[in-house]
């Protein structure tokens, strides 16, 4: 582990007070994109572990929600989230919206978030052990297309690379990023 990869490593075991890196050769993905990583009292899987109904991801600690069907993204996203994606006065201000962040602690995870295009990515790439139900069909990501604020891009767990932007009015499924509740 190289120094820079190092300190990230200590910043996010201060952080945490949990140890998330793990060791290993892989502490530059601490933290992992857009979250502060890590499982309480530390994570060092070696393979994928449920716990309850969330499905652990042993390189980055994160917890993966059950899969929400039908929402778009207005509907998917929080405000924070919308604001960057440019959503402006198209924001669906509906109570029922914001379905990652209102999530509550599922199984000792929380602070639900979409996740980005990169994680979802990765997260198909690293073939996670879902049924092949679970796994087919667009699920949206909180990365908005670049120059399009309208559409929203989208992975196929089953197809690892097939990215897709849809119009952020469609209907898609949705699967939460979260780390452990502290």
């Amino acid at each position: 582990m190289d120094r820079p990869a190092m300190i990230a490593c200590i910043s996010v075991f201060a952080a945490t007070l949990a140890g998330a890196c793990g060791g290993g050769d892989d502490g530059d993905r601490f933290p992992p994109s857009g979250g502060d990583g890590g499982a309480a009292g530390g994570c060092d899987l070696s393979d994928w572990t449920w716990s309850g109904e969330v499905l652990v991801d042993p390189s980055t600690c994160l917890g993966w929600s059950p899969r929400l069907d039908d929402l778009t993204w207005h509907e998917a996203v929080s405000p924070p989230e919308a604001e960057a994606g440019g959503c402006g006065a198209t924001c669906d201000a509906e109570p029922e919206a914001n379905a990652c962040a209102s999530l509550a602690a599922v199984d000792g995870y929380g602070d639900w978030r979409l996740p980005d295009l990169d994680e979802l990515g990765a997260l198909a790439a690293a073939a996670p052990p879902y049924d092949e139900a679970e796994l087919a069909g667009d699920l949206w990501t909180a990365t908005t297309h670049e120059g399009m604020d309208a559409l929203a891009w989208t992975v196929d767990l089953s197809q690892p690379g097939r990215e897709v932007a849809l119009d952020k009015s469609s209907a898609a499924a949705a699967r939460c990023v979260g780390s452990a509740a502290r």
